[in-house]
């Protein structure tokens, strides 16, 4: 295999068109396959050249000559506080566009580049909505501390999780150290560089996009019976004492054959507690509307979205209302303005005791099927000495979670001809205020367990309690950058020197109170 100029070509991936049967040239260009049949077809491609398919037939050497990609290393790459041609980029570059982006109808856009970018390793540990973000290794763990990779959006270090898929143009990873070098320590664990879509010369254009699908749990642990459960539980005591008789045993042969035939539900019950919790066919949506153009001097990209996802367990729910403006102005001929506006608000909201973070799955999962009934004839929640499931999911109160982000900046850029051709001047500041609060109301609710005499209230004597705070916070970032491009030929010279300053802040409140005499007051002062 060889380059269009006639050099052996190391790295070619070659592959037997569909199947797994592949290899690469070697340092000689030299490669060597396997056909299954002579209508099989070679598929040779190589970064930055022509993907070509060539006929095997009745051929026993393949010699190819790889043609260069023009149009693909043309393609702008967004890097490190600027962007460059693909075929100068000289570190460890990868980025996905927009086209793609959006193929994955997912909630959290960090889940659209797991499986798309090569070095990237994404871990999402649990899809509940609004937390179901996944965990971004940029070739692997490099430390035993935090390892997340430093997030840009249009240039400013944010959260992207929650940015709508459909205003992304692009995202790009910087893997190396070359590629990451400009952002120094910070850049140790990767980059992520986000770039948002921005209007252009053209009519206005209306654009909608949106989804609707439902969610179901891929797998589900496979609890016993409750004959199957009495069954293992008898065979499990003589596996520790065998010389124990029919009488000794906890479950008799009458037992066990009423959870086989169901004829006793209330004293000898058998609950699926995973079929009275989850629900089947939760929804999800997301509707995105945008508006974009522009004329010679000024260009614009506003858009619109909403996103409203339930899951599996009742009463858990995740809504966001997203908007943005990114307008770009030509002052002069010789000055550019730039302002991005854009806002972020979230609602989640959880049953009280299933709360963000709490093992949903373990509340059902360590209850035996048999234990008691789902409710008792008299239409109260039944429980052991434990907790009801079904009641804890759905009795058990609220949490609700809100969340109001902007995310603002302006930059102005100014070339400097007069000075010297390729000289330009850049500023940028940037203010994204925050506005979190939280409440958290627990009901206790009723549940009996049967007595020889009738019914006792299991946990009689809790009250409703409340805990609710808030936490206001603001980043700033201000940057200067001084640049010079300058073109010989084929040579590219490029110099830049920057100065970023970047600040934090915070500050948050919380209160509680117990105790409350009714579950109809959910507030703090009454």
């Amino acid at each position: 295999v060889t380059d269009d100029a006639g050099s052996p070509l190391p790295g070619v991936n070659i592959l037997v068109k569909g199947t797994l049967t592949g290899t690469t040239s070697d340092t000689d260009g030299r490669y060597s396959i396997s056909a299954p049949s002579g209508d099989a077809v070679l598929v040779f491609s190589f970064i930055g050249y022509t993907t070509q398919e060539i006929p095997v037939g009745n051929q026993s050497v393949i010699d190819v000559s790889m043609v260069s990609d023009v149009q693909t290393l043309g393609e702008i790459t967004v890097v490190g506080y600027g962007t460059q041609r693909k075929e100068t980029v000289t570190g460890a570059v990868a980025s996905i566009k927009s086209a793609d982006i959006v193929k994955n109808d997912v909630a959290d856009v960090t889940n659209t580049i797991a499986g798309r970018i090569p070095g990237v390793i994404a871990v999402q540990s649990h899809a509940q909505p609004g937390d179901d973000a996944a965990q971004l290794f940029i070739r692997g763990q490099s430390t035993l501390n935090d390892n997340s990779p430093l997030v840009m959006v249009d240039g400013v270090q944010r959260d992207f999780n929650r940015i709508d898929p459909n205003n992304i143009e692009s995202i790009t990873i910087l893997k190396d150290a070359s590629a990451t070098a400009v952002y120094g320590v910070r850049g140790a664990n990767g980059v992520i560089l986000i770039t948002t879509k921005r209007g252009s010369e053209s009519k206005p254009t209306l654009s909608y996009s949106g989804f609707y699908g439902v969610q179901n749990p891929v797998r589900t642990p496979g609890y016993l019976n409750a004959y199957d459960y009495a069954v293992l539980y008898n065979e499990a005591q003589l596996n520790d004492n065998p010389d124990l008789g029919p009488d000794e045993l906890t479950y008799s042969a009458d037992d066990i054959q009423k959870y086989r035939d169901h004829s006793d539900p209330y004293g000898h019950p058998d609950v699926d507690w995973n079929k009275e919790i989850l629900r089947d066919n939760a929804p999800i949506q997301r509707h995105s509307f945008s508006l974009s153009g522009g004329s010679k001097n000024i260009s614009y990209y506003t858009s619109f979205g909403i996103m409203d996802q339930d899951g599996s367990i009742p009463s858990l729910n995740y809504k966001t209302y997203t908007y943005r403006a990114n307008i770009d102005a030509n002052v002069t001929a010789m000055t550019k303005l730039s302002i991005n506006l854009s806002g972020i608000k979230e609602n989640r909201t959880y049953p009280g005791v299933t709360g963000q973070g709490t093992d949903q799955a373990g509340i059902f999962s360590s209850v035996a099927p048999n234990a008691f009934p789902v409710k008792w004839e008299n239409g109260t929640w039944a429980a052991d000495v434990g907790l009801n499931p079904v009641a804890e999911v759905t009795e058990s109160g609220y949490r609700r979670w809100a969340n109001n982000t902007l995310q603002n900046s302006i930059t102005l850029e100014q070339k400097l001809p007069f000075v010297t051709e390729g000289l330009a001047v850049k500023v940028m500041a940037a203010y994204d205020p925050g506005f979190f609060k939280y409440k958290t109301w627990l009901t206790p609710y009723k549940a009996y367990q049967k007595t020889g005499s009738g019914y006792s209230e299991v946990g009689a004597g809790k009250k409703p309690s409340l805990q609710q705070g808030y936490e206001e916070s603001y980043s700033t970032t201000f940057e200067a950058h001084l640049t010079y491009t300058k073109s010989f030929g084929k040579h590219d010279v490029t110099g830049l020197l920057l100065y970023t300053q970047f600040a934090w802040y915070d500050e948050n409140f919380s209160a509680g109170r117990t105790q409350y005499n009714s579950a109809e007051i959910d507030q703090l002062f009454a």
